[in-house]
């Protein structure tokens, strides 16, 4: 694994960890009553997909550019798919 990649999912992960805690503690003390279960496997699942589509982007690079725009575009979609079927599972479910 390239360094680069090894250091961007490094930051993804502080990153996580960091809205994690701000978060729980934005909900904890701020506003409890907007607090919902979910919210850990929310951050959990948003660092999944964007680690999975960073590590994706990385082994496209390796191909030509216009391979690389097209699963570029396919992998926005999916993402943009992925993130509304958890919020319709989430409005169906709550």
């Amino acid at each position: 694994m390239d360094s680069g990649l090894k250091k961007t999912l490094l930051g993804l992960f502080i990153l996580s960890v960091i809205l994690f805690t701000a978060g729980l503690y934005v909900f904890n003390s701020l506003i409890p009553s907007w607090y919902f279960g979910f919210f850990p496997f929310l951050v959990l699942i948003f660092f999944a997909v964007n680690a999975f589509f960073l590590l994706f982007f990385y082994r496209s690079l390796q191909k030509s550019t216009s391979q690389f725009i097209r699963t570029y575009m396919l992998a926005t979609v999916i993402k943009l798919v992925i993130y509304l079927a958890l919020v319709l599972v989430y409005v169906l479910v709550c």
